[in-house]
């Protein structure tokens, strides 16, 4: 998992992919952690899965490619798990030569070169990604909706219960 966990982006997305990996680990998975700087290893660390630090700046992702590639080949990770709203097309694109890539994704309409996307946010039923794909040669397999987004396990037989109006917050 690529984490952008810092002091500028909340815990929740550490959660969210600690969250993931705790049901793939429940499936024999193998996971850890790959984070830019320190500030992300102590939630990832508490959670029992290894981190690797890459020293690089969170908001320059492009700059830590070469860092990252050493790290997918030295470990020969088969499958990367991104959550960051900084990716860029040709970070993406660069990384796919190397391993296969799950991108989760609330916001981006841009085609990227990842082989799933987990859109799981509220806006991901207005995200047209035929038609972002139409062009591209590689298209993603899409998993949309809120059935998708990644919880804890304290989280995941909660029964949900819509109110026409609310009330006490």
């Amino acid at each position: 998992f690529r984490s952008m966990k810092n002091t500028t982006f909340l815990n929740s997305h550490t959660h969210n992919l600690t969250g993931s990996a705790d049901a793939l680990s429940r499936k024999n998975a193998v996971c850890e952690f790959i984070v830019a700087d320190m500030q992300s290893t102590f939630l990832i660390e508490r959670r029992g899965y290894p981190v690797t630090v890459l020293c690089s700046e969170y908001n320059r992702m492009e700059k830590e490619i070469g860092k990252l590639i050493s790290v997918i080949e030295d470990r020969k990770i088969e499958l990367l798990v991104l959550d960051s709203y900084l990716i860029t097309e040709a970070y993406v694109e660069k990384l796919s030569q190397y391993t296969k890539i799950i991108y989760l994704n609330d916001i981006f309409e841009l085609p990227l070169s990842v082989d799933m996307i987990i859109s799981y946010g509220n806006i991901s039923n207005r995200i047209d990604y035929e038609q972002i794909y139409r062009r591209c040669q590689k298209k993603p397999y899409v998993l949309m909706g809120r059935k998708y987004t990644p919880l804890r396990k304290e989280f995941e037989n909660c029964i949900c219960v819509m109110k026409e109006q609310v009330r006490d917050i």
